[in-house]
Parts: C-alpha cells; sequence; structure tokens
C-alpha cells in the first residue's frame, strides 16, 4: 500500500509540474515585424560604361546603365542637357542622355549627377562647337 501512495504521489506532483510550465500558448498580442535593415545606399557603374560622353554638334544621345541599391535621383547642371529620367527605385537603369544642336561657336561642357541617399556619381557630358570660322575684322589685306 504504501507503494501506491508513493505513486501516486509521484503522479501527481508531476502532473502538478507539467501544468505550472511555460505557456506555449501564443500570445493574444502579435510580437512586432523586425524592422528591416535599411539598404546603404550605392551607385554602380560598370567600368565598360562611357561616363564621359561626348555628343555631336547637331545633338544626338548617349546611354549609361547603372545599378542602385535604393531610390536615386538624376539632375543635369545645364539645361541643354537633357536626361530620360530624373528619379527612380532601387535596381538595374538605363539613362539616355541627350542634347539638341549647338549653335554656338564654343564646346559646351556640362555634368549629369546622379544620386542615392548619401552617394552621388557625376557623367562628364560635352557637346562639340558649330563649325565655323570667326573673322574678327570685315576685311584682310593679303600681298601677292
Amino acid at each position: 500500500m504504501k507503494k501506491l501512495v508513493s505513486l501516486l504521489v509521484i503522479f501527481g506532483m508531476t502532473l502538478l509540474f507539467s501544468a505550472c510550465g511555460g505557456d506555449s500558448s501564443p500570445s493574444s498580442e502579435p510580437s512586432p515585424a523586425p524592422s528591416p535593415t535599411p539598404a546603404t545606399p550605392s551607385i554602380d557603374i560598370a567600368t565598360t560604361e562611357n561616363t564621359s560622353p561626348v555628343l555631336s554638334q547637331t545633338g544626338g544621345s548617349a546611354q549609361l546603365t547603372f545599378k542602385t541599391s535604393a531610390d536615386w535621383t538624376a539632375k543635369s547642371s545645364d539645361s541643354w542637357i537633357k536626361v530620360s529620367q530624373t528619379s527612380g527605385k532601387a535596381g538595374t537603369i538605363t539613362l539616355t542622355i541627350s542634347a539638341e544642336d549647338n549653335d554656338g561657336y564654343d564646346d559646351r561642357k556640362g555634368t549629369v549627377t546622379i544620386s542615392s541617399g548619401s552617394v552621388s556619381k557625376t557623367i562628364n557630358v560635352s557637346q562639340v562647337q558649330k563649325d565655323a570660322i570667326v573673322l574678327a575684322l570685315q576685311e584682310y589685306s593679303i600681298t601677292a
């Protein structure tokens, strides 16, 4: 009989301890979702890309492909430089940089700056001058 009582006591204590264990049922409050770590902004331009395009006097365009890890913007330094897109989301982007005719007698130089967060890359853009001979005087005397 002492063995039976001992077994019942052990069985009862086992039930008691298992009932007092941690609650494995889901909580009524959802746990907050972990915050995504923000991507470190980066701009990657392949070494095979032309980062100093020279456009013809009659206009024309050049393309530039780059990758960004965050949202980006592109801004030209001068009104004669046009960019096909001025902003976008992270990914692989192909910009078209273009210009209209250069009616001036000087080469034009400007930049397109691509920015993503605190990172930026500068593209140097040139356009050749209008072909012309500029004379300072209206009349020149030349000996035979």
